[in-house]
């Protein structure tokens, strides 16, 4: 009897744990479907700047404007200049794309399009090869849509996107101005 306390007395805090765990999961399910359009807020992610310091609070300064580039649009909020863009993978492995423009520290809204019957994800890097800011979901198409919602870097400067699933086909340059 003795050893099977012993057994239960570390199980126990394991099974709870695991429980606590999936009921988290569960309470904070994303919503997103990969079928159809998807539509479901992601988490605003704060972007690290390339030099290391935190990014702002998602305002844009005085006197500057909004812009948004590549399809997309911009309107002004209580958090500074929202910024939506679009962008589509495929046919093939490639976006429709290669530069993107978001006013600094905005929050963004990027419309992700795959057209393809493979997996593909808009991720974003300070650098190619470098230190991750914000990575989207994997999913298949086609024609498939998915808003993919982070704050940009607060720092103005020229930063790197990619598929993660195909980097050296799929990429582009983010410009923060």
């Amino acid at each position: 009897m003795r050893k099977a306390w012993q057994i239960s007395r570390r199980v126990l805090p394991a099974v709870v744990a695991i429980g606590l765990i999936a009921a988290l999961a569960a309470a904070c399910g994303s919503g997103n479907s990969t079928s159809g359009t998807a539509t479901g807020a992601s988490p605003t992610i704060e972007f690290q700047t390339p030099a290391g310091s935190a990014s702002a609070s998602g305002t844009t300064p005085a006197g500057s404007s909004s812009t948004a580039s590549a399809g997309g649009s911009s309107t002004a909020g209580a958090g500074g200049a929202a910024t939506t863009l679009q962008i589509a993978a495929g046919p093939g492995d490639k976006y429709d794309k290669n530069t993107l423009t978001v006013p600094a520290g905005a929050p963004v809204t990027v419309q992700f399009t795959n057209n393809d019957s493979i997996i593909h994800n808009f991720a974003v890097y300070d650098t190619k090869g470098g230190k991750e800011l914000y990575t989207g979901d994997l999913f298949k198409g086609p024609n498939v849509t998915k808003d993919e919602k982070f704050t940009a870097p607060a720092k103005a400067g020229n930063y790197y996107f990619q598929c993660d699933v195909h980097p050296d086909q799929m990429n582009g340059t983010l410009v923060v101005q």
